[in-house]
């Protein structure tokens, strides 16, 4: 009783200090202020209201002054109040707010345009609108950059690299943490310095260069000691314990993540604290003290729930299925997979769905369910390129599983029926010859008759040595082919699969080659990578294909399309419509006819689409007769002119080239845009 009449005498001096501070706040307002000082206490008042209808009421007054005011009061006014929205009704609320302050300070020339340009890309980022996040945060980079306010661009610099991190896109993460990096250390920014070493930690970390982690850990806890700065040094202990324990060295990472703990107590924070939980929990997997990893789990839980940061529980609650998987307890397995389910999708967060399909094959495998495991790894066969090596090798396990595992039980009982009926001829082999030899010794004393008789003995058993010998033979030819079979259909796919990557690894050498010329070769370069692609998902989809010499032609011209309007039409809202017949080609086709395509539509693209903000494509493929296919592209743009026509180019060549390949004839259209006709053979069934 006492602790609860302290706790209501505590609450009640809160109140009453509170309303002192207001109380004296709206005295000052009725005296006579400057603008600036009007906006200062307004917004105090506004912060003190919370969500009180009083705060919305002083908001509004503050949004009258600054507007009578102008300048940067006015664009300051304007984001105060997407704060307050964007904390206490929702941000999309406040988002009409902020794009007022854009509007504004554009017209008026003002540098806070930046921070608004930063402010709305973090409302994309949260949204999880990544392309239009990177678009603001590269606006608010320009602009930081232009007036050489240097903490504010490595700052936006991080931000971008660590979206760039997200989507695995470590090239252009480094890009940016690099330029950060020489930034903050040229101009004395040692607290942004410190963070950016953690960020390029991180990124060197996921692709298992762990020594060159470890090193900007290093220089990140000798910046941070300087500044006795503890929520940064929690930071980089975490991150070192995460390299011990990826290298097994369990107990150094133990140490690191109590260190982890003890900085963040210091520096009276709460929040993150769940990451460390998190870590420590993995490393008693590891260790297969699964009541610990489960007790740290709880943990983690529980802060993550507390401080309401549900955009990371997915992954914890994805642990709690995994460790369950692992202690055979399907109820708490089922039951965690469908909330880190629920989470994961809540967020968009594509890469932990991934991984949750792998670890339900995997205990679906474990169970013997292997239809049921492949049905849960169909989502993630086509992006195998991205697992590690041992989330392939159960992959490869559980599908070899499900495909071969009949054909195999079929080939064993064939192989033992096989044995049992040589094991059958031989047995009887040794007893026609125990017979044999008993009948010489009854007949040795009738010597015309031994001799014709041990003729036809010796003739009777090389025949049926030779027999057994030949049907031995040919049941080792029957299962080799089976087998062999088997081993080319695998080698096929693994062909594609690997004409792919290395075709892959062509438009990552094409793309590094781009960074660094002018903007004329960029546009070749585009050309050319975009040509690369165009192969490549022909193998991909031939990899992918259960004919593996036929291609879906559909499936092939979604993709192909979707990925030209994404690299051509930056900035414009170009639809396509697609009218593709059920058709299916192999390699001799589908290779010139879709670079015939991509020549054709990125021409449309880059140059029909001049100084328009919108259009439309339309891509037809189909077929005339029994012999006869054609491919039909139009566009709305400008249209090609006689110019162009005439001049030439390597693209129009290339058509040219192409339809003779496909023993095709071109019709060329221009009126309200452009228009190919273009008819052509099937050259699979020619060749």
């Amino acid at each position: 009783m006492k602790i609860l009449t302290v706790c209501l005498i505590a609450l009640f001096s809160l109140n009453v200090i509170g309303q002192q501070e207001i109380d004296s706040l709206e005295h000052l307002l009725t005296t006579d202020k400057s603008d600036e000082d009007k906006v200062d206490i307004i917004m105090q008042l506004v912060d003190l209201y919370g969500e009180k209808p009083e705060a919305e009421l002083y908001l509004k007054s503050l949004l009258d002054v600054g507007e009578k005011a102008g300048g940067e009061l006015n664009s300051t006014t304007l984001k105060k109040a997407y704060a307050y929205y964007s904390k206490n009704k929702g941000s999309k609320d406040g988002l009409e707010y902020l794009k007022k302050s854009i509007q504004f300070e554009k017209k008026n020339e003002l540098s806070s345009l930046y921070d608004s340009y930063e402010l709305l890309g973090k409302y994309f980022q949260g949204e999880v609108e990544l392309d239009s996040a990177i678009y603001y945060f590269q606006l608010a980079e320009s602009g930081y950059e232009g007036i050489g306010d240097n903490k504010s661009l490595v700052s936006v610099l991080n931000k971008q690299g660590i979206l760039f991190k997200n989507i695995q896109n470590y090239g252009e993460a480094l890009k940016k943490y690099y330029k950060a990096f020489e930034i903050a250390k040229q101009h004395n920014l040692d607290a942004n310095l410190a963070s950016t070493c953690i960020n390029l930690g991180v990124v060197f970390k996921n692709q298992d260069q762990l020594d060159e982690a470890m090193k900007y850990y290093v220089q990140a806890e000798e910046i941070y000691l300087k500044l006795d700065e503890y929520i940064g040094l929690a930071n980089v202990y975490n991150n070192i314990g995460n390299i011990y324990r990826i290298e097994d060295e369990f107990k150094k990472a133990l140490d690191y993540y109590k260190k982890a703990i003890k900085n963040r107590e210091l520096g009276g924070s709460e929040k993150t604290l769940s990451y460390s939980y998190n870590n420590i929990a993995l490393v008693f997997k590891e260790q297969l003290q699964y009541d610990s990893a489960l007790y740290y789990l709880k943990l983690s839980e529980q802060y993550k729930i507390k401080l309401q940061e549900y955009a990371s529980i997915s992954s914890t609650y994805m642990n709690f299925a995994d460790l369950y998987s692992v202690l055979d307890d399907s109820t708490n397995f089922v039951k965690y997979y469908l909330q880190t389910k629920e989470f994961a999708l809540k967020y968009n967060q594509f890469s932990i769905i991934e991984e949750l399909n792998i670890l339900y094959s995997k205990y679906a495998a474990s169970k013997g369910n292997y239809k049921e495991a492949y049905d849960y790894l169909i989502s993630v066969i086509q992006q195998m390129d991205t697992l590690s090596t041992k989330e392939q090798d159960v992959l490869s396990k559980v599908l070899q599983a499900q495909y071969n595992n009949k054909q195999k039980q079929e080939l064993i009982i064939e192989l033992e029926s096989s044995l049992a009926k040589q094991n059958k001829q031989a047995d009887e082999l040794r007893e026609n010859e125990d017979k044999l030899w008993m009948l010489i010794v009854v007949l040795i004393f009738v010597f015309v008759l031994l001799t014709i008789v041990l003729v036809m003995m010796f003739r009777s058993i090389k025949r049926l040595k030779i027999g057994a010998e030949k049907y031995a033979q040919i049941n080792k030819e029957l299962t080799e082919t089976k087998l062999g079979a088997e081993e080319k259909e695998m080698m096929i796919k693994e062909i594609h699969h690997r004409v792919k990557n290395n075709l892959q690894v062509v438009k990552s050498l094409i793309r590094l080659q781009r960074d660094g010329v002018s903007d004329e070769s960029t546009n070749l370069l585009t050309d050319f990578e975009n040509r690369v692609s165009s192969i490549a998902l022909v193998h991909e989809s031939l990899h992918g294909s259960v004919d593996l010499t036929m291609v879906d032609v559909e499936e092939y011209y979604s993709r192909l399309i979707k990925d030209l309007i994404e690299v051509y039409s930056v900035g414009q809202q170009i639809t396509c419509s697609l009218e593709i017949g059920k058709l299916s080609f192999g390699l001799e086709t589908l290779i010139p006819l879709g670079l015939l395509t991509n020549e054709i539509v990125s021409n449309a693209l880059k140059h029909g689409y001049r100084g328009k903000s919108e259009g439309h494509l339309s891509v037809i493929v189909d077929r005339l007769s029994e012999e006869q296919y054609f491919l039909e592209i139009a566009d709305d743009g400008v249209g090609i002119s006689e110019d162009f026509l005439t001049r030439g180019s390597l693209g129009l060549e290339l058509i040219d080239t192409l339809v003779g390949q496909l023993d095709g004839e071109k019709e060329l259209i221009i009126k309200n845009g452009t228009k190919y006709r273009i008819t052509f053979k099937n050259q699979d069934k020619i060749k």
